[in-house]
């Protein structure tokens, strides 16, 4: 599965007002809950980015949803395969391009 997947997936359940609410509540939010309560904690994505964690032999991946700087959503799709550097190295490339995402304006 692509990320360019993943996200038209979540794109579309984010613009789906009947089943929005009830996807969106099954996601972990950073800092707080689930695969990444302990990730991306004292960052403007703490209680901000909502993302779901895939994991498998050299393989991690981070995709979700998370509000900018100005109250944009934004969607979003990490996946790293076949790396060599350790996972916790993409761990924190990951977290930080949310991060990153959650710091973005358009003024």
């Amino acid at each position: 599965m692509t990320a360019t997947t993943v996200t038209t997936v979540l794109e579309r359940m984010y613009r789906d007002p009947k089943h929005r609410d009830a996807f969106v509540a099954t996601l972990p939010i950073a800092g707080k809950d689930g695969t990444i309560a302990s990730r991306m904690r004292h960052t403007r994505a703490e209680g901000n980015a909502l993302g779901k964690t895939g994991s498998i032999s050299n393989v991690r991946s981070l995709s979700g949803y998370v509000r900018t700087r100005d109250g944009e959503m934004l969607v979003y799709s990490i996946i790293a395969n076949d790396f060599v550097i350790p996972p916790a190295t993409i761990t924190w490339i990951a977290d930080l391009a949310v991060e990153t995402l959650s710091n973005f304006t358009r003024r």
